[in-house]
């Protein structure tokens, strides 16, 4: 990145139903080969500026014994880099 930003942002991550902890115990870290299928933009770690993307869509794993009211989700601290603008926002 020019000048050396990082452009550093708490972002959020949709989990399936597997504890955190087993999610972030890969040394990759979040690693796309255990994201199931293909995105929206093909296969990779998709990370949400608004809590209610990946919580309205199949993205957020319900807490059993909650009603559907609890989700599971990680706040991640990613290093962007450049962005680059894919279109139109994409909302829940």
């Amino acid at each position: 990145c020019a000048g050396g930003d990082v452009n550093e942002m708490l972002l959020f991550h949709g989990t399936a139903e597997r504890p955190a902890s087993d999610v972030l115990a890969h040394p990759q870290g979040l690693d796309p080969r255990f994201s199931k299928g293909g995105g929206f933009y093909g296969h990779g770690i998709y990370l949400a500026e608004d809590p209610s993307y990946p919580i309205g869509g199949r993205y957020a794993h319900r807490i059993s014994g909650s009603g559907g009211s609890r989700v599971q989700l990680l706040i991640v601290k990613a290093a962007l880099g450049s962005q680059q603008e894919m279109g139109q926002r994409i909302s829940a």
